[in-house]
């Protein structure tokens, strides 16, 4: 950490250019938590390095978080993917230090361009070191100055935004399971194709989710036809559609028999509500 110096005086007062320090701020503190939660390879499926856009995650917590790409200038996209692709591939982080520093100190980009360049190579470093997202956050912030304040301000809403969300998740889906009780389990329904819910209309499909789990219903969408999630998708309110689809893409590749353990959750739940429709 600290590897550059030189702190903003004066706010940077061009929204836009102000945002997209914000977004390289975010973006290293979501890596950090990636990196915690599945390791550094974890950082290879999240990086898009064939384009100028790096898809990140929003934030990490009790569900799955949002999505989210930012668009990169040309230096950026250089200096950032080389440093993730030398992350990922076990680079003596010495060496790793050294490109970064030469990268940042050679770019010829205006101040507010060049500042958030140095949090991006300087977040990346920390990454690689194992630093915590907190520490990241505290540290992007310092190297804002001026605009410190903000960028911990614009934190903040978004973890309200955070909490909001998973309450609204977490009150939808145990909502249905107050109603209806806890499943037991029955017999092995993992034979049962999970085209079984195409018997049900949207209102019972519906109750089928809210009295199963959030996981078990992220699970089992993520190999299902896509009449399947067409019908179970427009069953729920919108916001927890979106956020079950992005789950759905977050979660990256899972073990068939799990996605086969949670359908079979599912039709259990279904047979159990509803009897077995012909």
């Amino acid at each position: 950490m600290n590897l550059f110096e030189g702190i903003p005086t004066e706010k940077i007062l061009d929204e836009k250019k102000r945002a997209h320090l914000f977004d390289v701020a975010d973006m290293v503190v979501s890596l950090s938590e990636i990196a915690r939660r599945e390791g550094l390879l974890g950082l290879d499926e999240r990086a898009d390095f064939s384009s100028h856009k790096i898809m990140f995650d929003k934030e990490c917590g009790d569900f799955l978080p949002a999505l989210r790409e930012i668009e990169l200038t040309d230096e950026e996209h250089l200096v950032f993917s080389t440093l993730l692709h030398l992350v990922v591939d076990g680079c003596a982080r010495e060496k790793i230090r050294d490109i970064a520093k030469y990268a940042v100190s050679s770019s010829v980009s205006g101040e507010e361009r060049k500042l958030s360049l140095k949090i991006g190579a300087e977040g990346i470093l920390a990454v690689c070191e194992g630093f915590s997202s907190e520490t990241i956050m505290i540290e992007s912030a310092m190297m804002m100055g001026a605009n410190a304040a903000d960028y911990l301000s614009h934190k903040k809403r978004i973890d309200d935004e955070k909490i909001a969300s998973d309450n609204e998740i977490r009150a939808f889906f145990a909502e249905g399971k107050e109603e209806d009780g806890q499943v037991e389990e029955a017999e092995d329904d993992s034979e049962i194709d999970f085209d079984f819910l195409l018997f049900f209309d949207e209102d019972e499909i519906l109750k089928i989710m809210r009295a199963s789990s959030f996981d078990d219903v992220v699970l089992a969408l993520k190999n299902v036809s896509g009449e399947v999630l067409t019908k179970v998708m427009g069953s729920l309110p919108k916001k927890i559609a979106a956020k079950i689809r992005e789950a759905c893409e977050f979660t990256g590749p899972v073990r068939l028999k799990d996605i086969e353990k949670s359908q079979a959750a599912i039709i259990r739940t279904a047979k159990k509500m509803h009897g077995t429709k012909k």
